[in-house]
């Protein structure tokens, strides 16, 4: 879900650009701000550890195709109003996630009671992936076929913060 809500928030945002670099401008009402996210002051860049985790269900991929907009004033309102939603609702998302994340992170032992005879696997890519993931099978629909799995991976991040962080 967070997947789709972020492809699909991608591309309303390339719309936006398109439509705004076609002439089409926001009513004096509707502009935002700024569509650039900008730092305040001085900032250096730290490395935070980073926990990942997500589901791999390979007859599920998403692969979205949406329409080009309409060159108007409604459509790129209507789009940057359907970004700003989907942003929203994607933060939302995200950290329940992320909480459910941490959760496992704090206790990467423990496993729920309905998995059994499983047990995590390194060096896992995904089709097609660069990234490698440790990987847990859940089940496995047909032989040849991929598994349905839970894949985790810790890595570093490397970030901008405030230089008095």
């Amino acid at each position: 879900m967070i997947d789709r809500l972020a492809e699909e928030g991608k591309h309303l945002g390339a719309e936006i650009k398109r439509l705004v670099a076609a002439g089409i401008k926001f009513p004096s009402t509707d502009a935002p701000e700024s569509y650039e996210y900008s730092y305040k002051g001085e900032t250096k860049s730290m490395s935070f550890p980073k926990f990942e985790a997500r589901v791999h269900m390979p007859v599920a991929q998403i692969k979205g195709d949406y329409p080009k907009l309409q060159k108007t004033v409604a459509a790129l309102v209507d789009a940057y109003q359907a970004k700003k939603h989907y942003s929203r609702f994607k933060t939302a998302l995200s950290f329940n996630c992320r909480a459910a994340e941490y959760a496992h992170y704090k206790a990467q032992d423990r496993l729920p009671a309905w998995i059994k005879n499983t047990a995590w696997e390194d060096g896992f890519k995904l089709p097609g992936g660069k990234i490698v993931w440790q990987r847990l099978k859940l089940f496995q629909p047909v032989v040849g076929q991929h598994a349905v799995s839970i894949l985790k991976r810790e890595t570093t991040k490397a970030k901008q913060v405030n230089i008095d962080y």
